[in-house]
């Protein structure tokens, strides 16, 4: 992978830890904080969200289907 590739990576999932993970968290635990997980990262407090590898997992009523593609829920929220 090239260094700009690289970059443009680190960023994108920067944004889905903030947009996607951190803002349903701090509304629930009132806490944002994030862990590393086999294959990715996740939520350390409620709701339990996680990217592994290019997949959002989350419980149900969270607003995406398990395994859902992150571009796909991202896209979906607009």
């Amino acid at each position: 992978m090239d260094s700009e590739s690289l970059v443009r990576t680190r960023r994108a999932l920067h944004a889905v830890a903030e947009l996607v993970l951190a803002g349903p968290q701090f509304r629930t635990s009132g806490t944002i904080r994030l862990r590393a997980s086999l294959g990715g990262f996740a939520t350390r407090a409620e709701p339990n969200v996680q990217v592994v590898g290019a997949d959002l997992v989350a419980p149900q009523g969270f607003g995406v289907v398990e395994g859902c593609p992150i571009r796909e829920h991202v896209a979906s929220r607009g």
